[in-house]
């Protein structure tokens, strides 16, 4: 799993990210602007990734949803077929049983704040995601999102 995120808001911007990042990693992580899961819902992510597959330029994408705090947006996201994502302050019962059906799905339940870049706030996000993406290759000391338990 990637260490870090590229939050995207659109297709158009996913698109951009996947070229900049071809040829640069093999593997990226997608990520929701915070609480997107709450504010625009599971499909809107979801079209968006089916949108990007076409252009993945060989990666391999991951992509998290950030559900906020709501472990219902997270079930849905589940059963739209999206299973990685990020929930913070959650009943821990509640955050095991999400994490269980995730893993049944190939998927992980991140917690706490991903490293996240937001390309949407530089005047040339592929630049942004590709000086970024260079310095992410030469840390050594990645610890990653943690895993919710």
């Amino acid at each position: 799993m990637t260490a870090h995120a590229i939050i995207v808001h659109d297709l158009s911007e996913a698109r951009a990210l996947l070229r900049a990042a071809a040829g640069l990693t093999r593997e990226i992580t997608l990520a929701s602007p915070p609480g997107a899961g709450l504010s625009y819902g599971a499909p809107w992510f979801a079209q968006i990734l089916a949108g990007a597959k076409s252009d993945d330029c060989g990666l391999r994408v991951t992509a998290i949803l950030d559900c906020a705090d709501a472990p219902g947006v997270a079930l849905a996201a589940l059963r739209e077929g999206l299973n990685h994502l990020a929930l913070r302050g959650i009943d821990p019962r509640a955050g095991r049983a999400l994490q269980e059906i995730a893993q049944a799905h190939g998927g992980k339940i991140y917690k706490g704040r991903l490293r996240l870049i937001d390309p949407a706030k530089y005047s040339s996000p592929e630049a942004a995601v590709t000086a970024w993406l260079k310095s992410m290759a030469a840390t050594t000391d990645e610890t990653g999102p943690k895993d919710l338990r």
